[in-house]
């Protein structure tokens, strides 16, 4: 579940977070390779790719941490390892932990590929926000989270 295992990446990049006064927001930035298989039944989906993560933690007035923002870019190769058949995948979102309200939202082209002469192959665009009591909000179209990820194995079959 790539959607996940990106998500993993963006959480990994989170630095532990001390409580001091009042302070700016802090700031930290990093590049991050990632790779992984996926199993299409048929066949496997190799891919690999970089994310680039920028994130800012944001602080309420007795320094507490309250809200984490968190950009990330990132671009992969998906290669089909029975036909060598490929997509280049990219990506551009911003993610939300609001520390208060218990929330986590991804906002903008989480996943998004198109070929040519075919258009967009797989587009996981919009916003989808997790919810404390466990319900999940999702606008636009999200074909990542919404087949767990087969969206890949079609794309790639």
């Amino acid at each position: 579940m790539k959607l996940f295992a990106l998500a993993g990446v963006v959480s990994t990049a989170l630095t532990a977070v001390g409580v001091a006064v009042a302070q700016p927001p802090s700031q930290s930035s990093e590049t991050v390779p990632y790779s992984g298989v996926q199993d299409c039944g048929a066949f496997e989906i190799e891919y690999a790719g970089t994310a680039t993560v920028h994130e800012t933690i944001y602080y309420d007035e007795d320094g507490n941490p309250v809200r984490v923002q968190i950009h990330v870019r990132a671009s992969e190769t998906d290669v089909n390892t029975s036909t060598n058949e490929s997509i280049d995948v990219r990506g551009a979102q911003t993610n939300v932990i609001d520390l208060v309200a218990g929330t986590f939202t991804i906002n903008g082209q989480v996943f998004i590929s198109n070929q040519p002469g075919q258009g967009a192959v797989l587009q996981d665009t919009g916003r989808i926000t997790f919810n404390p009591d466990g319900s999940v909000v999702v606008r636009g179209p999200h074909e990542v989270f919404d087949t767990q990820s087969e969206i890949f194995c079609e794309a790639l079959s």
